[in-house]
């Protein structure tokens, strides 16, 4: 008979089961500081999602720096406006879409301003030749703002083109024109202001600018007078 002195020994069995309870406590413990679901760790996931957006960060840095450098080199155009003597925006925007000019039309000073999306190469000025085409025999100004130099251009269907100076349109026109040839505020600025009722030709189909511009010329739809 053993004392009461004497040490307790565990057999094999016992100590295999304490070694495995050990080893369960162990996982739990392992499991919970590292939380794990069917696609895989936190810590890999964390790592793929900061891999995922560093990347989309340095895709967005990259497009910027690009864009920055075109307008640089004169290869894209940083800014670009069409004024045209109309005086409804609305209609402008439906003409713009007729012929696939994209950009946004402000009233202003009894005239639209149309601020262009499309400034890559020459596409301010084939648009602005277009325009003039489409007009026949109305007088539009274009001005363009090509590596960090604007220019003012007046167009006419019969493909006269007329330079002038920018301040003398700056002159006739609303501050914000401006400030858009300098880069200080972007079509997507005036979008936003809900001060500036504007209309975008890229919203509008050609279908539907087509049955607009009819009704109009035809008389069926009466435009309402723009607030100048």
């Amino acid at each position: 008979m053993s004392s009461d002195n004497e040490e307790r020994s565990f057999s094999d069995e016992e100590l295999e089961h304490a070694l495995e309870d050990f080893e369960h406590e162990f996982e739990d413990a392992q499991h919970n500081a590292n939380p794990t679901n069917l696609h895989g760790s936190t810590s890999e996931q964390d790592d793929s999602q900061n891999s995922s957006e560093s990347s989309m960060f340095d895709s967005l840095e990259q497009d910027s720096f690009d864009e920055e450098l075109a307008g640089i080199l004169g290869d894209k155009a940083k800014a670009a406006i069409i004024i045209s003597p109309v005086v409804s925006p609305e209609f402008c925007a439906n003409i713009f879409a007729m012929i696939h000019i994209p950009a946004v039309c402000v009233a202003a000073k009894g005239n639209v301003v149309s601020v262009l999306k499309d400034l890559d190469d020459d596409h301010p000025e084939q648009q602005a030749s277009r325009l003039a085409e489409f007009f026949k025999g109305v007088e539009i100004a274009l001005l363009v703002n090509r590596a960090n130099k604007i220019d003012s251009t007046l167009y006419n269907s019969s493909q006269n083109e007329d330079s002038v100076p920018p301040p003398v349109v700056f002159a006739a026109t609303p501050p914000f024109v401006e400030d858009v040839m300098l880069g200080i505020t972007s079509w997507q600025d005036i979008m936003n202001d809900p001060a500036v009722k504007c209309f975008d030709s890229s919203d509008i189909s050609e279908v539907k600018a087509q049955e607009f511009v009819s009704k109009v010329l035809s008389g069926e739809k009466i435009l309402p007078p723009e607030e100048q």
